[in-house]
């Protein structure tokens, strides 16, 4: 029976009697060319996701911060250090992988099989030091989640490897530079000779170590590249712009020439100005657009050129005044800092209640969040919020609503409580008091811990 789809009844004894059948045509060395690179690049971004790539599939994580968390507290801060954060990075890792259960990210999947792999060895090793009668019976549940790791680890970077001419296992496994000893253990456990649990621990650090140094770290480099990229191009921004402000204006010019010089260099500097505006708002993009405004917070409102000591916040609001116009015209900037400013404080307020802040601090964004940091989040909170109310009362005032609303579900605390009175000096009455939240997906943002509601939490609510 043929693929194609049949002809309509009508049409079918006409064609088949008055058209010949017509031949398959060749495709040209270039269209298979073309497609070769196509299915290269499929593969490739299935576990180099980069996030400057207008063409990258669609990521799990809600943004970058999210994703620092997870590589902060699962491979560079030991888990008997910070064992509660250390967790609810496993549970996000494993979050991510359900996310998209037919195109997983391989980095995804393969990181959260060897972790949880290595996590169930642990708890079973020291249930039966504990238990010596449960020794035989559990050895083999060990076995096989490492060997289940192994196994799916190589035959999923095996397949990236793959190119065209590559039709085997192992020279799509060397293509995609897995480790050799990887590959022999896993044809091992297919033909069912399982190594000793020793070797299977072992491999299992070398799958981490590997799939770290591969992914995890070049992808925090170009994310640490990629910040201060934004912040080099911002602090441009600021710098051209205050420069053109300064340019002689053309209606001053005594004769036509010094005008047309004037215009001229005002045309530069506009062009200058403009291509700037071009890579902030192409790097602001998706995921991206609250790891900047987070950026922005901690990392040019902080900066030593604006924030001196006889400078006030109104006085650094208004140095980056021009960019902050700029970029809350196209991404709504100002509402994300204020809505930020709180997260960010709350979030502070509970990790600091449970660590010692001076051992292990809170970092968001790459920045060291301390004391002094909240304090001056509050100075720019008022002066950003009176900055949107003459923007748009409007928007301040659904601003405002949406903060009453966390400090009700966040159970107020004195600390909160400062929005609260900061907000009713500005807006006196205008904004209603909260009501009961109603809870659901995605209600609660944070930099920090990243809650998922539990369904205790939720009652009779509807998801």
């Amino acid at each position: 029976m043929s693929k194609r789809a049949a002809p309509s009844l009508s049409n079918s004894s006409t064609n088949n009697s008055s058209q010949p059948q017509q031949k398959k045509q060749k495709k040209s060395p270039n269209e298979y060319r073309e497609q070769d690179k196509q299915y290269k690049y499929e593969q490739s971004v299935r576990y180099s996701l980069d996030f400057n790539n207008p063409d990258c599939p669609m990521i799990p994580w809600y943004d970058w911060n999210e994703w620092l968390f997870v590589k902060r507290y699962l491979f560079d801060k030991p888990a008997i250090e910070m064992p509660e954060l250390s967790e609810r990075a496993m549970e996000i890792l494993g979050m991510w992988k359900n996310k998209f259960k037919i195109q997983t990210s391989t980095i995804v999947e393969a990181s959260y099989l060897f972790l949880e792999g290595l996590r169930l060895d642990s708890q079973i090793s020291v249930l039966s030091s504990q238990n010596h009668a449960l020794s035989v019976n559990v050895k083999s549940i060990q076995e096989q989640a490492l060997s289940n790791a192994i196994v799916r680890f190589v035959n999923l970077f095996s397949k990236d490897g793959k190119t065209k001419q590559a039709s085997t296992l192992a020279i799509g496994s060397r293509q995609a530079d897995c480790p050799k000893m990887l590959v022999d253990v896993r044809n091992e456990i297919s033909h069912r000779k399982f190594p000793s649990i020793e070797i299977l621990r072992n491999c299992a650090k070398l799958a981490l170590k590997w799939i770290k140094q591969r992914y995890w770290d070049k992808q925090e480099e170009h994310l640490i590249n990629y910040q201060k990229e934004w912040i080099q191009n911002s602090n441009q921004y600021i710098i051209l712009f205050k420069q053109r402000m300064e340019l002689p204006q053309v209606e001053d010019a005594f004769d036509k020439k010094e005008k047309q010089r004037r215009k001229e260099r005002i045309d530069l500097a506009t062009r200058e100005i403009e291509k700037v505006e071009e890579k902030l708002i192409s790097q602001s993009k998706g995921p991206c657009c609250s790891f900047v405004i987070q950026t922005f917070l901690l990392h040019v409102l902080t900066a030593p050129q604006y924030n001196t000591r006889k400078s006030s916040p109104d006085m650094v609001v208004n140095k980056v005044r021009f960019l902050l116009d700029f970029l809350d015209s196209r991404l709504d900037f100002i509402t994300g800092l204020i809505r930020n400013i709180f997260i960010i404080v709350r979030d502070f307020e509970i990790y600091s209640s449970k660590y010692n802040i001076e051992k292990y601090p809170m970092i968001v964004v790459g920045s060291v969040v301390s004391f002094e940091t909240i304090e001056l989040a509050f100075d720019y909170f008022d002066s950003l919020l009176r900055m949107l109310i003459r923007k748009s009362k409007e928007r301040a005032l659904a601003t405002c609503q949406w903060i009453s609303e966390q400090v009700e579900l966040s159970k107020s605390s004195e600390l909160l409580e400062v929005f609260l009175t900061t907000i009713h000096k500005h807006l006196k009455e205008e904004v209603v008091s909260a009501s009961p939240p109603v809870l659901g997906v995605g209600t609660s943002d944070t930099v920090l811990f990243h809650e998922l509601l539990k369904i205790g939490d939720i009652a009779s609510n509807t998801i």
